[in-house]
């Protein structure tokens, strides 16, 4: 994705003349067309019953939490932010920001309510029986583009903590699945942990959350202290 989007970004220096981004609403059209597309494929695969390894070869990559192919919309609506932000088109909450804002808003509640909709009729891919993977949601992608130009224009001083989470992000996002376990923490051996998450459930699922955050956070401040590895997680 990183080769991508300096790939994009070069060829955009040697063609200032494209207005309004066109190359990459082009591009963000297309992968955004790519990843519903896939979306639905493994239903289309089950219906048809079909036997052609190569839609299998695919649909085994689409089934991957981590499919690289599903972040390249984000890698284009950052292409075409930063080259806005560098045009100075969003200094001010002006009527382009506005309007812009709300298309986003209401593309990402149109396509929340179809994704929704296909996937409780099973029309969308469900991976382990669960709902849609984030990753795949056109919905995730228009809701935090919103979000980003929000925070590109506030005015608002960053709390310390945010900072050093925004600091520490690619390394968090990098590390945390070696913290995410496929059944429940046990806390059978801490009595007193035990009785408080078999009365509050929910607070269970909050330690599973702080024990990820925190030790991805502190595996991104020791290799962002090695010369060798800080380039890579920071």
């Amino acid at each position: 994705m990183t080769i991508c989007s300096e790939i994009l970004f070069l060829f955009r220096d040697s063609r200032r003349q494209l207005q309004e981004n066109r190359l990459s609403y082009y591009l963000l059209g297309i992968s955004c067309l790519w990843v519903f597309s896939c979306s639905t494929l493994d239903p289309i695969i089950n219906q048809i019953s079909a036997q052609y390894s190569f839609l299998k070869a695919i649909n085994s990559l689409i089934k991957w939490d981590y499919n690289p192919l599903n972040f390249l919309p984000y890698v284009f609506t950052a292409a075409i932010t930063a080259q806005e932000y560098n045009d100075g088109k969003l200094q001010t909450f002006n009527k382009f920001v506005k309007q812009k804002i709300l298309y986003l808003a209401a593309l990402a509640l149109i396509f929340f309510a179809l994704e929704w909709t296909l996937t409780s009729n099973r029309l969308l891919i469900q991976v382990d029986q669960a709902p849609l993977d984030h990753y795949m949601r056109l919905s995730l992608l228009f809701g935090s583009w919103s979000l980003l130009y929000i925070a590109l224009l506030s005015k608002t001083r960053v709390p310390a903590m945010i900072k050093l989470v925004s600091n520490l992000s690619l390394g968090i996002y990098g590390f945390h699945v070696f913290f995410i376990f496929k059944k429940p923490m046990s806390f059978e051996g801490i009595p007193f942990l035990k009785n408080v998450f078999q009365n509050f459930p929910a607070l269970q699922i909050l330690a599973a959350f702080l024990i990820t955050l925190l030790g991805s956070m502190a595996l991104a401040f020791i290799f962002g202290k090695i010369k060798l590895t800080k380039k890579w997680v920071t």
